[in-house]
């Protein structure tokens, strides 16, 4: 129900928008969280990282977001302890790299991570299911979180 902040740096003469894989174009985040502004899709990261320098130089005041998803999807696929996982981070630190020795004059580069990760073997043996063992119940007012790992509430 609340603009977000690209409608409201819009709405300021801030010229905004969205650099990230074209896959992510129509997902409800883009729409909901992330509306406003222009959104360009480009499948490689280095091309990603250029036009977003490129988009931050073409306007006076400038807001853009690019986003990089593969080392969340090598860390899922593959384990926080892989080869593919700590390629991945090698290359988005480069990617930073890339951008930041672009970014025009007056500008800032923010570098977040959505969350951290831990694996979690598949095996039944590692299994804990709340619903199968009373005592865990014990004292919980609710759980909360996502199945792969829950937030217990006392």
């Amino acid at each position: 129900p609340y603009p977000t902040i690209f409608q409201l740096a819009d709405a300021a003469g801030v010229h905004t928008c969205q650099v990230s894989a074209p896959d992510f174009q129509h997902t409800p985040l883009t729409k909901i969280a992330l509306s406003g502004g222009t959104f360009h899709g480009r499948e490689l990261g280095e091309d990603r990282m250029d036009l977003a320098a490129d988009r931050l130089g073409a306007a006076g005041r400038s807001l853009v977001y690019t986003y990089y998803s593969e080392v969340d999807g090598n860390g899922h696929r593959f384990g926080v302890d892989s080869d593919e996982w700590r390629g991945q981070l090698m290359y988005v630190d480069r990617l930073a790299q890339r951008l930041a020795e672009q970014l025009p004059p007056r500008s800032a580069l923010y570098v977040t991570a959505d969350h951290g990760m831990i694996d979690i073997p598949f095996d039944p043996e590692s299994r804990v299911d709340f619903d199968e063992d009373w005592e865990l119940g014990a004292g919980v007012a609710l759980l909360g979180g996502e199945g792969r790992a829950r937030h217990v509430y006392a």
